[in-house]
């Protein structure tokens, strides 16, 4: 049927988006969007915010941050589409408008990027503020909407300070995701927590930690971008998370001194954006 079809499609895009199958992942969203609406117009709203954040979530990954967030905020515009209990539905679309909002803020981003971003950001904020998640995955996603937003809108996003909150929280969403049973968004949450750390100035160990245990999860899910991204950022930093995928603890993984957070959060912005 249609309904479930639609769902379908659209977690067959997000594996082949966390896998780096682009193609792959944009092909189902097309399938998915040629589908006959099922039901009345509630649930083809529900279908609507599920493929807008698949939309977002590809255009980012394909280097289309200003379209992703452009395509978050014609969405989260329109607010009649997201009455009543539909609202709950919204959280995998604030926290992952919030997340492509870090990339857009991120330190030497363009000017333009980062205030497009803010922008999309307040209206994300009106919907977080006005629904509840009503069950764990929800929470959990607010958790990570709540850490992204706070990262992107820090005022002195680089102060070691502001740092330590950010990797505190994302450890927090990594815990979530953990409890859940969801390896994927654990592993996202742990490399945001490592950068954030790094940025803190925290002992390296713990970052190689992070990352070591993020580059496990990713290995096991086939999510090589997401691999990438690690040993990118472990190289930047000149950390070797080797020793933790060999099964020792990340205090006794090998770290050198590195780049400092703002450094690498500046390299970070060059690579996805």
């Amino acid at each position: 049927p249609a309904g479930p079809r639609v769902q379908l499609l659209r977690l067959a895009g997000s594996i082949a988006l966390g896998r780096g199958h682009l193609d792959a992942a944009a092909s189902a969203l097309r399938e998915a969007r040629q589908e006959p609406p099922a039901g009345g117009g509630s649930f083809g709203s529900f279908e609507a915010l599920i493929l807008t954040e698949l939309e977002v979530a590809l255009l980012a990954a394909q280097g289309e941050v200003a379209a992703a967030l452009a395509t978050a905020r014609r969405v989260l515009e329109t607010s009649t589409a997201h009455a009543g209990g539909l609202k709950r539905f919204l959280w995998p679309l604030l926290a992952t408008t919030a997340r492509v909002a870090c990339m857009a803020t991120a330190p030497g981003c363009p000017d333009e990027l980062t205030v497009l971003a803010r922008g999309v950001l307040k209206l994300a904020a009106g919907h977080a503020a006005s629904v509840q998640p009503v069950s764990p995955a929800g929470r959990a996603y607010r958790a990570s909407y709540q850490a992204a937003a706070r990262q992107a809108t820090a005022r002195q996003p680089s102060s070691p300070a502001a740092a330590r909150q950010n990797a505190t929280a994302w450890d927090g969403v990594a815990s979530a995701w953990e409890e859940l049973g969801e390896p994927y968004p654990q592993a996202r949450a742990l490399v945001d927590a490592a950068q954030a750390a790094l940025a803190a100035g925290e002992d390296r160990g713990g970052v190689a930690g992070r990352l070591g245990k993020a580059a496990d999860l990713a290995d096991a899910l086939a999510a090589r971008p997401l691999r990438d991204e690690i040993s990118s950022l472990a190289g930047r930093a000149r950390i070797s998370i080797a020793a933790e995928t060999d099964g020792k603890s990340g205090s006794e993984a090998t770290a050198l001194p590195g780049l400092t957070g703002r450094e690498i959060g500046r390299a970070s912005c060059r690579e996805r954006v």
